[in-house]
């Protein structure tokens, strides 16, 4: 009564092989191309980056970090931070809303092995070659200019 089924041999291009041949044979893919624009991805809503905005500035403020190194405290206490009773060092909501309003934005060359791999990202720039992202292994260096 048993019977056994006899399953069917696997198909054509089945299989790893198939799957590259397939891809191949697809041409280049349209997912990533030079000059596409970035930072079009943003999970949290106006109200919520306010939120998350607020609670850091909140914790900075009642719980602070703990032990501060001397250089921090000597930089820092001048400005208006102080310690608690715990001895954690904590910010006024005003300073570190003063801190962050005065920051600037950075510039930065990112330089490849390859002469022509240089990459200069922008705030919403998303570097490529061609259709592939370039590995972080291959930057032999960073430039920082800070825009004035």
């Amino acid at each position: 009564m048993n019977q056994q089924v006899r399953r069917a041999g696997r198909r054509k291009g089945a299989g790893r092989q198939g799957r590259i041949e397939a891809r191949q044979a697809a041409g280049p893919s349209r997912a990533i191309w030079p000059g596409i624009q970035g930072g079009k991805f943003q999970p949290l809503s106006a109200a919520d980056m306010d939120k998350v905005h607020s609670a850091a500035l909140s914790i900075l403020e009642t719980t602070g970090i703990g032990d501060p190194i001397d250089e921090l405290l000597d930089i820092v206490l001048p400005k208006g931070a102080f310690l608690n009773d715990h001895g954690r060092l904590c910010f006024p909501r005003a300073l570190m809303e003063d801190l962050i309003g005065g920051v600037r934005l950075v510039e930065a060359a990112l330089h490849a092995l390859e002469r022509l791999g240089h990459v200069l990202p922008g705030l919403r720039a998303v570097p490529v070659d061609g259709a592939v992202v370039r590995p972080v292994g291959e930057l032999r260096h960073a430039r920082v200019r800070v825009a004035r």
